[in-house]
């Protein structure tokens, strides 16, 4: 029933009971209310085990992902949780929640809710980071409660909002705003939660610049907007006659050998996809598409056109496939986000060399776009760190010059140095236990013995050549730096899974299960997608 996501009703049908009776004969069928109780005890079960888990000692670090969603007149707010398995250094995940939020989503009920499920779970010491969207509402939670706000001093939220636009569907709003709200706010004014750093869902993020940035290179070239529009008329009336004619669909079957792909407002990257399966259709057979135009009505497809749309997929192409990436779970450690934008600018850079007769104008709307939504996270140290301590990137990407570079290195050293004179006081803790004249200095020379260690593991570890499989302890010189990796790449960049989970609600939560408790709701998603 859990896996197969049936209605506990089924029980109680008499066509089961006597498939059951069928199949094995001399069995009772278990009643609904036998059934749920069942799950409700698996659930206490998996839960507690969960529990358990991530209160061992052996778990330093956890992130978690958070999002809002709504189904059948109800919202939930949803959360994953992800580590870093220390033997083999393969990301790990698990449901968290799927909590119903009653009443508005304002900023202090998301806090309320997601400072209550790390409490729950016994996580709230070990989560480093959360990811969620670009909301105004969980922006503001994060703002107002987060520990740190990913390095933004409060003083200066209002500076670092500056980049959040309409197309984000945030809203900056001021600290003093927030004091000055009146007292039969919907905001409980004495509330004080405490969250950990936050993390803009970076998918979400390219997506804008895939969309609203993208948009905008039709404001700034008149031509390009109306080579764009003429395709794209010509194109969504194709896929409008594909869904709303059973007998357009069944020409473009006929003749196509397969079905268009159509865009989806939901789905990310759903127009690139659109676009380049109409590309591979025009080089396999432009004269197919074109009969299909000729017999649903709608204009045929001129040469401009399918030369736009070659561009426009040339160029969206490196934007797609860095959104694949960030969203992905198996690679998706922390320290991929900033070597894959620069990849994609740089693929995107090398597009615009290749003399576009139309799509120049996207270009430069893309690379503008990725240039001032990722601006923050470009110099974020921590972002650097996460890379440099990924065998498979280190600093290989990193084009800053050599002063920063220093720094970066500097701050590597005097990490693994830490971590090598913990190692060290570990060790040594039994035989310093007596102080005397001849072992007085030994503390002073281990320092710096240790300090000139550490510089030359740093530069060894940049030098060596980058690892082409996924990070595994045996890649790593020494212990300190598969720490250091586990301890900057355990928050993910993206907050997919979570939005995974919400795919697997709506299994859940079909027409004939609408009327499943909040409580027992919760229990068959984590149920599930445990």
């Amino acid at each position: 029933f859990v896996d197969n996501m049936l209605p506990l009703e089924v029980v109680d049908s008499e066509s089961f009971e006597d498939l059951i009776k069928t199949a094995y004969p001399g069995k009772n069928v278990m009643s609904r209310r036998t059934l749920t109780r069942r799950i409700e005890d698996k659930f206490a079960v998996k839960t507690q085990e969960l529990k358990d888990f991530l209160s061992n000692p052996s778990i330093q670090s956890v992130a978690t992902t958070a999002d809002a969603w709504s189904c059948r007149n109800r919202s939930y707010l949803g959360m994953t949780v992800h580590w870093i398995d220390e033997s083999t250094l393969k990301r790990q995940k698990s449901i968290l929640a799927c909590r119903r939020l009653l009443g508005r989503h304002t900023y202090d009920v998301l806090a309320k809710t997601i400072e209550t499920v790390h409490m729950e779970f016994r996580i709230e010491n070990k989560v480093s980071k959360t990811t969620t969207d670009n909301g105004s509402n969980f922006i503001k939670a994060f703002r107002v409660f987060a520990d740190d706000n990913s390095g933004v001093s409060r003083q200066n939220v209002d500076e670092a909002g500056e980049n959040i636009d309409e197309e984000q569907e945030t809203a900056v709003t001021s600290i003093a705003a927030i004091l000055e709200e009146p007292a039969d706010s919907s905001a409980d004014a004495s509330a004080f939660y405490v969250l950990p750093k936050h993390v803009r869902c970076a998918a979400h993020t390219l997506n804008l610049v895939a969309s609203t940035d993208a948009d905008k290179a039709m404001t700034s070239n008149n031509t390009y907007k109306k080579t764009c529009r003429s395709a794209f008329a010509k194109a969504q009336e194709l896929w409008n006659k594909q869904c709303r004619s059973t007998q357009a669909a069944d020409i473009v079957k006929s003749e196509l050998k397969r079905m268009l792909v159509v865009p989806t407002a939901t789905r990310w990257n759903s127009i690139y996809d659109s676009v380049a399966c109409l590309v591979s259709l025009f080089d396999e057979n432009i004269n197919a598409v074109n009969r299909v135009c000729s017999s649903v009505k709608i204009p045929l497809f001129t040469s401009n056109d399918l030369t736009f749309f070659k561009e426009y997929a040339s160029v969206m192409k490196p934007v797609a496939v860095t959104l694949d990436i960030i969203q992905g779970e198996e690679k998706a450690f922390m320290g991929l986000l900033l070597p894959v934008l620069n990849v994609c600018v740089e693929k995107l850079k090398n597009t615009k060399e290749k003399n576009l007769i139309h799509c120049e104008p996207l270009v430069d709307a893309l690379l503008v776009g990725i240039s001032s939504r990722f601006c923050t996270q470009l110099d974020d140290l921590e972002l650097i760190l996460a890379s440099a301590f990924h065998p498979q990137f280190k600093l290989s990407w990193y084009k800053g010059d050599e002063l920063n570079r220093k720094r970066i290195m500097d701050t590597m050293t005097r990490l693994v140095n830490e971590k090598l004179v913990v190692e060290t006081q570990l060790s040594n803790s039994s035989s310093d236990s007596e102080d005397n004249s001849e072992t007085f200095f030994n503390h002073l020379m281990r320092t710096s013995s240790k300090s000139n260690e550490g510089a030359r593991l740093v530069k060894n570890y940049l030098e060596s050549p980058l690892s082409t499989t996924l990070p595994c302890p045996s890649v790593f010189p020494c212990k300190p730096f598969v720490e250091l990796f586990i301890s900057y790449n355990t928050p993910i960049p993206s907050s997919a899974a979570v939005e995974r989970m919400f795919s697997l609600g709506k299994d859940v939560l079909k027409p004939k299960r609408a009327s499943l408790s909040d409580d027992h709701f919760e229990m068959l998603v984590f149920l599930k997608g445990k």
